[in-house]
């Protein structure tokens, strides 16, 4: 589909173990490695246009993008590059980079729930379904002229899935979160930064949990919240 989302103003993104999923014909390799069924269901709604009098002059569409993976279960679990590996399935149905981190970690955590409840059950196939929410999406048709952006913004918002160089993430500067302002929260993770936590600051002054950040910058060499970027 010649469709791309760019940066929503609002979104939201739940996942949970969901054993309905799993289609009857999924081909199940016969070696010994489990592995995720993880079905997205991505959902973009573009915004409504009002003229000076405060009347309508479009109708807003819902498009939606829903797609299938089949994970081995260490390349989600056992490995440091499992937000590279979450980060390109979103990228598939259209995520924006710039709305990826808390889902990221939303779908990286559920992951580690389901792994650690079945490894007791001992399952071959875990399934999750993962739903996400974009309001106010802006699309790009490839075939139309587009007036919102130019081609080389556009091909600079698609190109940002370059990760951090090690130098710079081992020099970001410890801190210890103060629990006021921006600091309160870690925008990765949206738990709260708790006043003495041990944390990492940008070189832009924007705080993060230490993990949290790391693994970011793994995916991507912009900041979150301000896009700084860091050597890559």
């Amino acid at each position: 589909m010649p469709w791309k989302c760019f940066t929503p103003f609002n979104h939201s993104c739940n996942a949970h173990a969901d054993n309905s999923i799993i289609p009857n014909n999924l081909v199940v390799p016969s070696d010994d490695r489990s592995y995720f069924y993880i079905k997205i269901v991505a959902e973009f709604s573009t915004p409504s246009v009002e003229d000076e009098d405060g009347l309508p002059t479009n109708n807003p569409e819902r498009i939606e993008h829903v797609r299938p993976f089949f994970v081995p279960y260490d390349q989600l679990i056992q490995n440091e590059a499992s937000w590279y590996t979450i980060s390109n399935m979103l990228s598939s149905v259209h995520i924006p980079l710039d709305t990826q981190p808390n889902m990221l970690h939303r779908i990286s955590r559920c992951a580690h729930v389901m792994a650690r409840t079945a490894d007791s059950m001992g399952r071959k196939v875990l399934p999750m379904i993962v739903k996400i929410y974009l309001e106010n999406c802006v699309y790009y048709n490839e075939e139309d002229e587009v007036d919102v952006f130019s081609q080389d913004s556009m091909e600079e918002m698609l190109s940002r899935q370059v990760p951090a160089s090690k130098a710079s993430m081992e020099d970001l500067e410890p801190v210890r979160a103060e629990g006021s302002g921006s600091t309160k929260q870690c925008v990765i993770c949206q738990e709260e930064l708790p006043i003495g936590c041990d944390a990492k600051q940008m070189p832009c002054a924007h705080v993060f949990h230490g993990k949290c950040i790391v693994r970011w910058l793994e995916v991507s060499n912009l900041c979150p919240l301000c896009r700084f970027q860091l050597p890559n």
